[in-house]
């Protein structure tokens, strides 16, 4: 258990570190820049010990909440600066669903299926939230869209809605919040991708996945 504790800490450590040099072109070196690493390691170490926690130790599923943990720990920083998410993220999160299916075929004996199931889930979610966005004008980004669709195919149908069903009421409490104080305005936009991850967290913290 503590060592998938520590994996997952510096897997989200890493994802916000990589998001910092490659996309944001930001030194990783300050004050800033530590207690940011404080945080991601605080974060991940959290998700990852609730994470063996609700699913019995099984390496396969914790590899999952390690690899989505990761994946969006990146998207968020890069969301909060740019207000964009690289499709670097889904396309790794998707690639995680690939390979922790397949092992889970090889090693657990589970059907073909469960990649199927997992793909249409994805799908679906994408469906939806394209029709929202465009229902909305455009109120839904596009990465946030294909990062929770690719989160579901990793995680599953339940867990991707799962995830997506906190993250907009912790994002609205957020924005309730900020109105209150009068630190935004209604014509304001924030960062999605961070409530992705506090989404999961509260997901695996309850186990809804």
């Amino acid at each position: 258990m503590y060592l998938w504790t520590i994996l997952t800490a510096v897997a989200v450590a890493g994802g916000v570190c990589f998001s910092r040099r490659q996309f944001l072109a930001l030194p990783c070196r300050g004050r800033g820049f530590w207690l940011e690493l404080a945080g991601a390691l605080a974060a991940g170490a959290l998700i990852g010990w609730l994470g063996w926690l609700r699913v019995d130790g099984n390496p396969l599923s914790c590899l999952r909440l390690l690899l989505a943990a990761g994946a969006v720990a990146g998207a968020a920083r890069c969301d909060v600066k740019t207000r964009t998410i690289p499709n670097l993220y889904p396309a790794l999160v998707l690639a995680g669903f690939v390979l922790c299916t397949a092992l889970d075929i090889l090693w657990q004996r589970a059907q073909w299926t469960a990649f199927l199931g997992g793909a249409l889930g994805g799908a679906v979610v994408f469906g939806f939230l394209r029709l929202c966005s465009r229902l909305s004008h455009g109120g839904i980004g596009g990465g946030d869209i294909k990062l929770i669709a690719a989160l579901t195919c990793l995680i599953g149908l339940y867990g991707g809605f799962s995830v997506l069903l906190f993250a907009q009421l912790s994002a609205v409490a957020f924005v309730l919040v900020l109105l209150a104080l009068r630190r935004i305005t209604m014509k304001s936009s924030i960062a999605f991708a961070p409530f992705f991850y506090l989404g999961l967290l509260i997901t695996v913290f309850l186990g809804s996945f």
